[in-house]
């Protein structure tokens, strides 16, 4: 299967809709600006830079033992995707 042309059968399809939003019938879509919170932002970058670092940890682990560097980086980025309670 050839998929040379997939990718600008999409961009033009997108852009025939584009061009013919207001003869179809589409409704405007409303923008709302997001709510960032800084307390959960700075969580979820403590959090991706801890996993950076266990797969950084994971790459040079690789090169010695593959299976030791699964199992010790797995286990820790379990640890790091389950809920902890802080503060309790």
């Amino acid at each position: 299967m050839d998929l040379t042309l997939l990718l600008p059968g999409i961009i033009l399809s997108i852009l025939l809709v584009i061009l013919l939003y207001k003869k179809l019938g589409f409704k405007p879509i409303k923008l709302k600006k997001p709510h960032i919170d800084a307390d959960k932002f700075a969580q979820f970058v403590c959090n991706t830079m801890f996993m950076a670092f266990f797969g950084m940890v994971w790459v040079g682990i690789w090169g010695f033992d593959w299976r030791i560097a699964c199992i010790i980086c797995g286990i820790a980025g379990l640890w790091f995707f389950f809920p902890r309670e802080e503060g309790k």
